[in-house]
């Protein structure tokens, strides 16, 4: 349906194989891509996002066909990228690309998930500015998930919660 119907070309998945909760494996999804004659790519983004896996993102998404399906298992991880790219193409700040990002129906809903998204924009249009590296390592910025806080939860729980 995404290539036929809504003329997709591509298909970029952020989820880890064997994430709790996936109905279809990236592998399999690759294979029905491909098959609909459209380009698969996949940037296994974790539930411990990482500045490393954004830039594994933005490089990846610079260079699929477009126009592309960005997913995740519950589209926040998804969103939250998304935001960061819509964010350094339009110049503007972290805090300003939610308000924008939401206005495009692109809700990033976890707050862990908002405060990340600014710091990746922030850091990359204002490098040396008021975030610094160590923020994320103190946990001044969390840089993880919200079910990444080190609570105890069931992989079911995790599952519904998951990025």
């Amino acid at each position: 349906m995404l290539a036929r119907k809504a003329g997709f070309r591509a298909l970029l998945n952020l989820n880890a194989e064997g994430e709790p909760g996936q109905i279809l494996s990236p592998n399999v999804e690759a294979t029905w891509a491909h098959t609909f004659e459209m380009q698969h790519e996949r940037v296994s983004i974790d539930l411990v996002l990482r500045s490393e896996l954004v830039d594994e993102f933005l490089e990846t998404l610079q260079e699929i066909a477009k126009p592309v399906y960005v997913h995740s298992l519950l589209g926040r991880r998804a969103a939250a990228l998304m935001t960061i790219h819509l964010a350094l193409e339009r110049g503007i700040s972290g805090a300003d690309a939610l308000v924008e990002a939401k206005t495009l129906g692109i809700d990033c809903a976890l707050e862990r998930l908002q405060r990340f998204t600014v710091y990746e924009v922030d850091r990359r249009t204002h490098p040396g500015g008021s975030h610094d590296a160590r923020g994320i390592a103190e946990g001044s910025v969390p840089a993880r998930s919200a079910i990444e806080d080190g609570s105890p939860a069931s992989s079911d729980e995790v599952a519904r919660k998951a990025c």
